[in-house]
């Protein structure tokens, strides 16, 4: 029987060998612990929020008007990369070019409420690309009122420079920090107990590695969210592997977009 492939990133034909297949889906998501109480009444309360009312969010125009351009944006505009093996971010095989691949728009949303509902003090995100899922995130700091920032990274120049216009333009720099650097090296610079949300939107192989400073820097009750479970679940194997023993962390899958692993520390 032929397997049938579930989201695939540009080209069946070019990226199948990164795509999950539908019974790998299963499996991955039954490696996850079933949770039960106050996490997954929260999660499921977002997501039906974001069923009933995600087009229609509220928000200053300049932000809404930088999220549509991005939006146009993220499939047309692809950056050359020199050296593919020392590109930390995306796809790795030879001939490569690294594209703007921001979360889909309900997945957005859904960052913004949950920011919007938890009120963190500081957000780290790992994988900034054009700032989408970030400006997003600033949107549910404006819809709760909180006081918090961002500190968002990535190790690609092109990217971190389109992000910084969008965020000047979006008007959201004031509550927003960019570093280009390697994610690993920001992440164990950090202090303990020093962010209360983590969004993990980069080299998926690499989760597993992140977990291991990310139990350190997370505050008790904090979150932290891993997008591309459908997509890219079999290069997050150890990161899942890892959650699935963690008595630290209890986890849900979120079953939208490209799938996102929510976990709070507890």
């Amino acid at each position: 029987m032929q397997p049938t492939y579930r989201k695939i990133f540009g080209d069946p034909a070019k990226y199948q060998r990164f795509a999950l297949t539908e019974e790998e889906c299963v499996a991955l998501r039954n490696a996850l612990p079933a949770l039960k109480g106050e996490l997954r009444e929260f999660v499921m309360e977002q997501s039906s929020f974001i069923d009933a009312h995600g087009a229609d969010l509220p928000g200053e125009e300049k932000i809404a008007h930088v999220l549509r351009r991005i939006e146009g944006e993220e499939s047309k505009l692809f950056f050359d990369a020199p050296d593919v093996s020392a590109i930390q971010h995306g796809q790795k095989f030879s001939g490569e070019r690294i594209g703007l691949w921001s979360v889909p728009r309900t997945s957005g949303a859904l960052l913004s409420r949950i920011v919007a509902h938890v009120r963190p003090k500081r957000v780290i995100e790992i994988g900034t690309s054009a700032g989408y899922s970030t400006i997003w995130m600033v949107e549910g700091f404006r819809l709760s009122g909180a006081k918090g920032a961002i500190d968002t990274i990535d190790s690609f120049f092109e990217k971190v420079k389109l992000a910084q216009h969008n965020f000047e333009e979006a008007g959201v720099e004031n509550v927003t920090r960019l570093h280009q650097e390697d994610a690993l090296t920001y992440l164990i610079a950090q202090p303990d107990v020093s962010a209360d949300f983590i969004f993990l939107d980069a080299d998926k192989e690499r989760y597993g590695t992140y977990l291991r400073e990310i139990r350190r820097i997370l505050a008790p009750g904090g979150l932290v969210i891993a997008d591309n479970m459908y997509d890219f679940g079999h290069q997050m194997a150890d990161y899942l592997e890892e959650l699935r023993r963690a008595r630290d962390f209890s986890s849900l899958l979120i079953e939208r977009d490209n799938g996102l692993i929510l976990s709070r520390k507890n």
